[in-house]
């Protein structure tokens, strides 16, 4: 009776739904399913994971840029039924549990259950097991069987970096006080050259990747089953709320015997490592049957190619020959006009020849000539910087004198008025007596080291306009040098340091030194440092040897390459010909040292070391001709 009344309920309210507004049940109905269709669009938006993927085949690993393995798999298997997007991030187990705990990545397949790393962190485990594991000793071909934990007491045993498995079996072994030398290793491939080796009386593994590599190393595996641990999904705190899902997928997998889950397990857990290098192995030799076949191909087709042009080249041989032997006087004879015609030729060519040379010591006559000029020129462009750094140095206590005297002859006419206009009183003049002593002290002072910078530069002019040989003190007379210098060691933030004995006496050839050391200090400052190094220094150090004296001149530059230093004492080789450069500085180095102060120079460096040129030098009599050094 009540399916009566709702029909007929039903036929009354079709048969008024024309007059509702204009509304069908059809038109209402279709309405209906669309925005259902509707909502659950927006209520199922797309969900991305990120995967995190460490090296441990079968299980997961990383081949040619692809994930795969069992758990892969089985991950791509419930992520298709809940149109799930997935992303794969390779690292180690320690990275991606990392990762993992910061929410860098969702999904971490394959962890231990109690796997502390992941424990402590709070992220959430899939209390389904995704696949059992545990703990397996592996010893080597030849070896015995471990049938128990006490044949292990005194054994050499080897486990992974970071395998939290192997750190829990060490540390029972060590609770339960069996004596096991452990040995950690990098890599499984690398434990099992160990264990080959003999470096290693047995391995730890985990049975899913023993068993997987066992068989194609031979290894045998004991009985003995350490530490049972199910492996599972872990997920972090944004995908928590996932495992519900994970949970009914996995139990649905694995209770159907039909599904992807044990078929993989069966392909991943059953084929054994030594199938699988078979299979690539005679992969490999049928790719390389097959490019043998195809270079005997291209070689017997290059070979007939070669047989037909070599087969073309002796028939036109032949005819070539049969042609001359036609005409074999008329050959001979016009040979032997172009032979006479040849040797007028040749005796033109060495008349020409002979010219060229002339000209050619003509030139390299006048090529030493000016060589020698550019040379002298080189030598008084030191004196044209001596005269730049007189015209500085002197300047400032010139300067300093005159703005002394400039405030002393104020003070002088204020205090003349103030006498004549009667207003002058007994401070003033005393204030006067005091400013009138510290002005000739500063004119004094600053006069006085004019002078002395007079005579220093007077000095050093005569040493460089002549080689005469006197004794010097020699790190006094290195920063007479250097106070010529000093324009040019501020313009470019240079720092100079010398070392050596203070009181050391030279007798040698002072403008010749004074040249050497100006030409030197003035290729670092040009050359040796880049325009964005802060911290430039250049040492001198002085130092007597058993047969004479050692000068070495260093900076902290960035140094020249080995085809750079062969041709650093050439005439005319610079780096910087655009620059201004003329390639004759360390040529003048050199002849000075060698020439004048009978000395040898040798240089070093490498790019990036900065340069270093040793000089050895000895003593020159004052009025000797003076001797070669023996280096």
């Amino acid at each position: 009776m009540a399916s009566g009344l709702k029909s007929s309920w039903l036929s009354r309210w079709c048969r008024r739904g024309g007059r509702l507004g204009g509304w069908s049940l059809a038109h209402l109905l279709a309405f209906m399913i669309a925005l259902g269709a509707a909502l659950s669009g927006v209520a199922a938006p797309e969900r991305r994971l990120v995967v995190g993927v460490y090296d441990f085949p079968p299980l997961l690993s990383m081949e040619n840029g692809k994930a795969t393995g069992f758990a892969v798999e089985v991950l791509r298997e419930i992520a298709d039924r809940h149109g799930w997007q997935l992303s794969f991030r390779e690292g180690s187990l320690y990275e991606l549990t990392y990762q993992l705990n910061h929410g860098e990545i969702d999904v971490l397949p394959g962890v231990l259950v109690r796997q502390p790393r992941v424990e402590s962190s709070g992220v959430a485990i899939v209390d389904t097991p995704l696949v059992d594991d545990w703990g397996v000793i592996y010893s080597a071909p030849n070896a015995a069987d471990v049938q128990s934990l006490s044949e292990l007491s005194e054994h050499r045993l080897a486990r992974l970096d970071s395998d939290w498995l192997g750190g829990l079996t060490e540390s029972q072994f060590n609770s339960v006080g069996l004596g096991v030398t452990w040995s950690s290793f990098p890599t499984n491939e690398s434990m099992i050259k160990a264990l080959l080796s003999h470096q290693v009386d047995g391995i730890l593994f985990s049975h899913l990747f023993g068993d997987y590599r066992a068989g194609f190393y031979h290894l045998k595996s004991s009985p003995l089953m350490l530490s049972p641990e199910p492996r599972s999904f872990a997920l972090s705190r944004q995908s928590a709320a996932l495992k519900p899902a994970f949970e009914r997928e996995l139990l649905r997998l694995r209770a159907d015997r039909a599904s992807l889950y044990y078929e993989a397990l069966d392909r991943y857990f059953n084929t054994s490592f030594v199938d699988k290098q078979r299979r690539n192995s005679v992969m490999f030799m049928s790719l390389a049957g097959v490019g043998l076949l195809l270079a005997l191909l291209i070689l017997s087709r290059y070979l007939n190619h070669l047989v037909d042009r070599r087969t073309e080249e002796l028939s036109e041989t032949n005819e070539r020959l049969s042609e001359l032997n036609r005409n074999l006087d008329l050959i001979v004879r016009s040979r032997t006009l172009a032979l006479e015609k040849s040797n007028q030729q040749l005796a033109h060519s060495n008349t020409a020849l002979e010219q060229s040379r002339t000209d050619l010591q003509s030139s390299l006559n006048s090529l030493r000539d000016m060589q020698s000029q550019l040379v002298e020129a080189e030598k008084m462009s030191s004196l044209g910087g001596l005269v730049a750094g007189v015209a500085h140095e002197i300047n400032t206590p010139l300067g300093i004198a005159v703005t002394s005297e400039s405030l002393l002859d104020e003070k002088l006419q204020n205090l003349v008025t103030a006498y004549r206009q009667g207003t002058m009183t007994r401070t003033d003049l005393e204030r006067f007596f005091e400013l009138a002593g510290e002005s000739v002290q500063i004119l004094k002072g600053n006069l006085q080291r004019a002078a002395e910078l007079v005579q220093s530069f007077k000095r050093m002019a005569v040493d460089q306009s002549t080689l005469e040989r006197r004794e010097v003190v020699l790190t006094d007379y290195i920063d007479e040098v250097l106070l010529t210098l000093r324009p040019q060691l501020k313009k470019h933030d240079v720092k100079v340091r010398i070392n050596g004995d203070k009181q050391l006496c030279w007798t040698t050839c002072p403008g010749a030194m004074a040249q050497i050391l100006t030409n030197l200090i003035m290729n670092s400052v040009c050359h040796a440092f880049a325009e964005n190094q802060r911290d430039r220094r250049v040492e001198i150090e002085v130092e007597r040897e058993e047969r004479g004296l050692r000068i070495t001149f260093s900076d902290n530059g960035r140094g020249v390459s080995a085809e750079v230093l062969a041709k650093l004492f050439e005439p005319f080789f610079t780096t910087r010909r655009l620059e201004g450069g003329t390639g004759l500085g360390l040529h003048l180095v050199y002849n000075l040292v060698t020439q004048s102060l009978k000395g040898r120079i040798q240089a070093s460096s490498e790019e990036g070391q900065g340069l270093s040129f040793v000089m050895h030098v000895p003593e020159l009599g004052m009025f000797d001709t003076g001797a070669t050094v023996d280096v």
